[in-house]
């Protein structure tokens, strides 16, 4: 029942349809592959080494074996099996957004037995006759949400219960808070997150109702051709110089000698670092992606950014090179 009276909510702007309406929201990435292991009940994966910890960490609460596989210098897939099990599962990335024309041979040989994830790849998540997943979390201010595409189109939500977020202040405090006091809770704010599986909160379904996606996505594109435009001549990885027919995640570079990110810092750039897991795997070889997580640079392009910001990025990281 509507109560009535009382302190007054918190201002939203007026509710649209809100993204993927055919795919189950949940709240966070490591949901979606627990509703997956759920249904598919894949018995065992291939896991690309270059990925975060989360990834991984749904199959290891399930009891479910893994092997990590490399990529190449083109981050697509190398020495899987070339005849894979009826009960083997490849879990493939499409890293930055940029690989999503790579999959199709990919289905053919493993039989559909695929999960997608598209975390970098929120607008054009959706796979068909594959088990897909995004999340919000990486593209909006959100407490939480990520959504799940099963292959059959099936969007009945699972009997659990909704998301609850211990706070969302680390949201607010962007606005009234220092950055550094905003971005440590921030990460508590991470930290809380696990693997279990609820739905979307309604906080977070109120506020993804509201987001314009379609300016969201064009700038994106606007801002990266900015970047390609400034910075490509410097930039190693190829991949990232082709114009995107899809939607970016980032604009990768790669410089010939690394940057310090802490120079970055300095002028106000923050860059991650995709991801340091990487790195502190006790694991041998993997040579390609731990260089790749430590030099790579994924600079940011979303749309709180407009062109004058994507130019000052550009002549802040070309300082850097020289």
């Amino acid at each position: 029942m509507k109560s009535i009276g009382g302190f007054f909510d918190l201002e939203l702007p007026p509710a649209g349809p809100g993204p993927h309406p055919g795919a189950v929201a949940l709240s966070t990435g490591r949901a979606c592959m627990g509703l997956w292991i759920q249904d598919a009940q894949p018995e065992r994966c291939y896991v690309p080494f270059y990925c975060c910890d989360a990834l991984i960490q749904p199959l290891q609460e399930a009891g479910i074996p893994f092997e990590f596989y490399s990529i190449d210098e083109q981050l697509c897939p190398k020495e899987l099996p070339e005849e894979p099990g009826n009960d083997e599962w490849l879990v493939w990335t499409n890293f930055f957004g940029l690989l999503g024309n790579r999959l199709e041979p990919l289905s053919k040989a493993w039989g559909g037995r695929i999960l997608v994830d598209n975390t970098h790849a929120f607008f054009e998540a959706f796979e068909p006759k594959l088990w897909s997943f995004t999340s919000a979390r990486k593209y909006f201010g959100v407490p939480d949400g990520a959504y799940c595409y099963r292959p059959d189109g099936d969007a009945t939500e699972p009997d659990v219960e909704r998301f609850v977020p211990d706070s969302a202040c680390h949201l607010v405090a962007r606005y009234t808070r220092k950055s550094g006091e905003a971005f440590s809770m921030y990460q508590e704010a991470e930290e809380a997150l696990d693997c279990s599986l609820k739905r979307i909160s309604k906080l977070s379904e109120k506020l993804m109702s509201g987001v314009d996606i379609e300016s969201a996505r064009m700038a994106r594109h606007r801002n990266y051709e900015i970047l390609v435009e400034h910075l490509s001549k410097y930039n190693t990885f190829s991949l990232a110089n082709c114009a995107p027919v899809k939607t970016p995640f980032c604009y990768p570079f790669l410089p010939a000698k690394p940057i310090a990110r802490h120079n970055l810092y300095k002028k106000n750039i923050f860059v991650p670092t995709l991801w340091s897991d990487v790195e502190n795997r006790e694991v041998d070889d993997f040579e390609l992606e731990r260089r790749i997580s430590r030099d790579l640079l994924p600079l940011p392009i979303d749309h709180r950014y407009k062109p004058n910001d994507m130019l000052r990025l550009a002549s802040i990281v070309l300082d850097n090179i020289w």
